[in-house]
């Protein structure tokens, strides 16, 4: 007769994702476990939308260095070799060049211009070090955020895989059921209706079997694509579904520490908002650079580093701008509505992850209640079941009964699964949402599953 196997086993899933033109299939492969922690590593350090995020990092660092290049002095150097004639008509004798003949005409200039006073130029510069300090945040939250879902990735697929591997074993029990009552049927010692019944169960069956394998291949398509799989990969997830307790959640809590990257990056765009309305009021106050200008021209080529042919200035350029338009009246306007919409945003954020730590919190704790009572039903339905296969084999109960106490007992390990399942997912959420580490939760469930392995 065969057992399912019991509830809170070690497992090993081993799946092959294989994403083709025909489609996505699975199937079992040989290769090394992936555990929680690799699993999070490998995603880290593969994902797309990860890599795309530290590339911008050195966008911004680029930025950096170039908003400081506008503080220090500027030189050109330029050269023009031409072939020049002056018109004749209508100019007094002796003063056109070469008396209207064409001729050769060289010169060399070198300019050098250097800012003294240009307000905004140093808010310029402070506005890049903000979008350099947002990048790093929009990083921080966007791996934050990559654990979480690989956590729970990870833990709905060993979930899914499970019910698939729970429904076989159980089609299993229910052919081997329809043999037994059909040999019945054919001695006379059962009837046709527990044939049918069984029939019926086993037709019920399938179509489970087949939408649980096709849930656990989406989720295992999931899962790759959060760690930024190749098209061939072999998944070979080793880990079993842990019952988190909240007392063992409050050990992972930091409230002194906690960090809460979304206010954090809202407090930054407040801060630049401010410095680029400094910056901008800028442009309508008075600027002064230093401009120096050397130049050599001469007639002939050889001549022109004559030092007879040089001429050189010095200027100190004053501009104040006197009017535009009231331009920037508007335009403070502007920015400090974008500041009080920025106030707006804080305060919708925070209350809204506060929220989601209540939710995350109330749901672990459901969770929590249901987890003792799930794992006694479960415990109840082990030994019932035996019972009703002792009885079945002797024909003291019809296969009505029978039926009935394999299904409590299919359900009963389901929903202990999902329970499970549920409580990872909604502590993984409460710590991301409190501004935890999420590399602690992590740990400890690569503790739990060590220890379940012992």
């Amino acid at each position: 007769m065969i057992m399912f196997s019991r509830f809170n086993f070690l497992m090993s899933v081993v799946i092959v994702l294989v994403a083709s033109s025909s489609g996505i299939a699975s199937e079992a492969a040989s290769s090394l476990p992936l555990t929680i922690d690799a699993a999070v590593q490998q995603g880290l350090r593969s994902n797309a939308a990860i890599l795309q995020l530290r590339e911008k990092l050195n966008e911004t660092s680029g930025s950096q260095s170039l908003s400081h290049s506008a503080l220090f002095p500027t030189a050109n150097l330029s050269t023009i070799g031409q072939r020049k004639k002056d018109a004749v008509f209508g100019k007094t004798p002796g003063t056109v060049a070469f008396d209207g003949n064409s001729y050769d005409y060289y010169s060399l200039d070198m300019n050098v211009s250097q800012p003294l006073l240009v307000f905004g130029s140093f808010d310029a510069i402070k506005k890049i070090d903000l979008d350099d300090d947002i990048a790093h945040v929009d990083l921080k939250i966007a791996e934050r955020d990559l654990t979480t879902q690989i956590i729970q990735a990870f833990y709905k697929t060993i979930s899914s895989q499970r019910q698939w591997r729970l429904l076989t074993d159980e089609l299993d029990i229910v052919q081997e059921s329809l043999a037994t009552a059909q040999k019945r049927f054919q001695i006379g010692r059962g009837q046709l209706l527990d044939v049918l019944q069984v029939k019926t169960q086993l037709a019920l069956l399938k179509p489970k079997i087949e939408d649980s394998k096709n849930q656990m291949t989406i989720a295992v398509a999931q899962l790759a694509t959060l760690l930024g799989s190749d098209d061939q990969v072999t998944l070979n997830l080793k880990s079993y579904l842990p019952s988190i307790k909240m007392k063992d959640v409050l050990k992972l809590i930091d409230h002194e520490n906690g960090d809460l990257p979304e206010l954090k990056r809202i407090r930054l765009q407040k801060e630049q908002n401010s410095v680029e309305r400094s910056q901008l009021l800028g442009k309508d106050l008075p600027q002064l650079r230093f401009n120096f200008d050397y130049n050599f021209a001469n007639y002939a080529k050889s001549d022109v580093l004559n030092p007879d042919s040089n001429s050189w200035n010095a200027q100190l350029i004053l501009t104040i701008p006197l009017f535009s338009g009231l331009s920037s009246r508007y335009e403070g306007q502007v920015y400090a509505s974008r500041d009080i919409q920025l106030e707006h945003q804080y305060v919708d954020k925070s209350s809204n992850l506060k929220l989601s730590q209540i939710s995350a919190k109330k749901a672990l704790e459901s969770s929590e209640v249901s987890l003792n009572s799930s794992a006694e039903a479960v415990d109840l339905a082990d030994r019932s079941f035996k019972e009703a296969q002792k009885n079945y084999r002797l024909a003291t109960i019809d296969f009505l009964q029978y039926l009935q106490v394999q299904q409590s007992r299919l359900d009963a390990i389901l929903n202990n699964d999902q329970i499970k399942t549920n409580s990872i997912l909604a502590t993984a959420n409460y710590l991301a949402t409190s501004g935890q580490d999420m590399n602690h939760f992590v740990e400890f469930l690569n503790q739990q599953n060590s220890s379940e392995k012992k």
